[in-house]
């Protein structure tokens, strides 16, 4: 059997065909990467973490945020996590379910759930769309959530 001759067309289509798979692959790597920082699960103490969600809330974003909490809350033995939505734009029904469902999803894993940073947006959307906060904690500010877990910042002067 004789060997194949490959012309000049064929080795440049397989060097652009190898090019752009390096490109899809940095691509890749790079939304990972993007995911994983734009879910940042902050440990504060032993057992308790904050995550400040920034932006806004859809579908493939919620799960994602879902995926994350339930991995960081078992990796570091969260007992608390405040959910600050503070940094978010605007909210909508379904974005409140989401955090609703972290909540929710957070209590049957034995971890309390303490949303934070609620707009008066976001208030006014929720009690219009009837979605129930009902067994969910809610606090005005990081702060607050944090000293209704029990913890308490002091200055050093």
């Amino acid at each position: 059997m004789r060997p194949k001759q490959f012309t000049e067309e064929h080795v440049y289509m397989f060097e652009t065909m190898a090019s752009l798979l390096s490109y899809v692959l940095e691509l890749d790597r790079a939304n990972r990467q993007i995911k994983q920082l734009s879910v940042p699960i902050v440990p504060v103490v032993d057992g308790v973490a904050v995550l400040p969600l920034l932006g806004d809330i859809e579908e493939t974003r919620a799960q994602h945020i879902l995926e994350t909490i339930l991995q960081e809350s078992y990796r570091l033995s969260l007992s608390h996590l405040v959910i600050d939505v503070s940094g978010t734009k605007s909210l909508n029904e379904q974005s409140i379910q989401y955090l609703v469902s972290y909540a929710q999803t957070l209590r049957l894993l034995g971890i309390s759930a303490v949303l934070t940073g609620i707009k008066q947006d976001l208030a006014l959307s929720a009690i219009q769309s009837n979605i129930s906060f009902k067994d969910i904690t809610i606090r005005k500010d990081l702060p607050q959530a944090l000293a209704h877990i029990g913890l308490t910042f002091t200055k050093n002067e």
